[in-house]
């Protein structure tokens, strides 16, 4: 067998093994893991070419549907994205002059843990040439859903994980909004529970408001809109959080930017919102910004 063939057999026994295991095997729930390719698209959408910015984490690019904005928008959320001056700074660079920088505060995104486990500055860091390839092949880990360090670790904690519900249904819009079909729940007492211990180990101070405070006001002066707010979660893990909404309303009014209530929404998991409740959001905040 000549050099030729026998990369073409491997390539589509790869093909085929990776087909396989993906019927025997459950979804992990992390979008990266399937459509790699589409967060390198964020990261790589045209410089100045919108009117509106979303940055934020998870909570951000499942919450917010930028077709339903006005002009050209685009969502930068980032799973785990940290508030810091790199990723709000890069989120800029996208914007038309005088555009909206929209920012969807959670307490995650204000802690020392976001910075450190950013997965934006991870997907920033990797090579050219890595970036590059593996939005080429990203079609194909939607249908075989190869395997990543996450679903080995699944994978390893026995026969019971192969037997574990599979994750919410997820539709990657165009645009950076990645949209769950899962029905919606009263409260969750799981995500409740990791986000008090998380928020207890890496508490959300005063000094790291201010500090976004302090750069979003550097941008407004410098003549683009900023809108904040906090998308709706559920009671419990509002609770958890312990983040006062009409506390932090106060503080971002008071340096002259713009907070936007989010009108209630269902979450299919206590923290992001359903397709539906993403929705009512994004109408309600292209109606403000309209004004």
């Amino acid at each position: 067998m000549n050099g030729r063939k026998f990369v073409l057999s491997s390539f589509a026994a790869a093909l085929v093994i990776g087909g396989a295991l993906a019927v025997f095997r459950p979804a992990t729930g992390e979008s990266e893991d399937v459509r790699p390719g589409y967060w390198i698209e964020k990261l790589q959408a045209p410089e100045r070419g919108f009117d509106i910015v979303i940055v934020g984490d998870s909570r951000a690019y499942r919450g917010l549907d930028p077709s339903l904005l006005p002009g050209r928008a685009l969502n930068f959320g980032f799973s785990g994205a940290a508030l810091d001056p790199h990723y709000v700074h890069t989120a800029i660079q996208k914007l038309r002059p005088g555009g909206t920088l929209v920012v969807a505060v959670s307490p995650h995104s204000l802690t020392a843990l976001a910075r450190k486990a950013n997965a934006f500055d991870a997907l920033q860091a990797r090579h050219a040439a890595d970036l590059a390839l593996t939005r080429w092949a990203s079609p194909g880990y939607a249908w075989t859903r190869p395997y990543t360090m996450s679903q080995v670790a699944a994978l390893t904690r026995g026969r019971a994980a192969l037997l574990a519900p599979a994750s919410p249904s997820e539709a990657f819009h165009p645009g950076g909004f990645v949209a769950s079909a899962r029905p919606s729940v009263g409260s969750a007492p799981e995500t409740a529970r990791i986000y008090a211990e998380m928020l207890e180990a890496h508490p959300v101070g005063e000094q790291e408001i201010m500090d976004l405070m302090y750069l979003l006001t550097g941008y407004l002066a410098a003549g683009y809109r900023v809108v904040v707010l906090r998308l709706p979660v559920s009671p419990d893990v509002l609770a958890a959080e312990r983040l006062d909404n009409a506390w932090l309303k106060e503080q971002i009014v008071g340096t002259g930017l713009e907070w936007f209530d989010c009108p209630p929404g269902s979450t299919y998991d206590g923290s992001h919102l359903t397709s539906d409740s993403a929705r009512e959001a994004t109408e309600a905040l292209a109606q403000f910004l309209a004004r």
